[in-house]
């Protein structure tokens, strides 16, 4: 006689595109099967939680030099970056002799900078940071209308300062540019 494996009646089955079927009491999309089957064998994503590589992947950053060009606040603050990740991070770029890039100190009071956020015309995100007065300030980015990443940069007091990255079409890195200091 063989067992049965009982599923508890506030799980839901759903079924990926791919036919794989699986349980989840929540409504999040993603198959852990196809998961598993995407899941890095080497290399410092394949260290992390699925929520955690896709935070990364979705912006671009699948290498350590690409990471190490983030500050700690900036990974910190992709959704699905715990606190339990930023040592696994911090631990291969050290073992690749890098090390997350440094923050800048504000030349404005943290409080006096407040979040912003424009729109295209549709309605969906054009871009978002912070505003200091009437100054851009911290970490920006701009977004193309379908919602992927077009350009990521920090400003201090309204000036461009450290790398700036603009990224393809489907939202991958395409170039690095290191602003000058005036």
């Amino acid at each position: 006689m063989s067992k049965s494996r009982k599923v508890p009646p506030r799980k839901t089955l759903h079924t990926c595109n791919k036919g794989h079927q699986y349980h989840k009491s929540s409504d999040c999309p993603v198959c852990p099967k196809c998961e598993e089957l995407r899941k890095p064998e080497e290399g410092f994503l394949a260290e992390l939680v699925a929520p955690a590589r896709r935070a990364l992947e979705n912006k671009g950053i699948i290498s350590l030099i690409v990471l190490s060009q983030h500050t700690e606040q900036e990974i910190l603050a992709l959704h699905g970056i715990g606190k339990t990740t930023l040592p696994k991070l911090t631990t291969a770029l050290r073992t690749a002799g890098l090390q997350f890039k440094k923050s800048l100190k504000p030349a404005v009071k943290k409080s006096a900078a407040k979040p912003f956020v424009h729109y295209h015309k549709d309605g969906s995100v054009w871009a978002k940071g912070q505003m200091a007065g009437d100054h851009m300030h911290g970490y920006w980015e701009w977004f193309r209308k379908d919602g992927i990443i077009m350009r990521s940069g920090s400003f201090n007091n309204g000036k461009q300062v450290g790398e700036w990255i603009t990224y393809d079409k489907q939202g991958k890195v395409f170039k690095v540019t290191k602003m000058k200091s005036k």
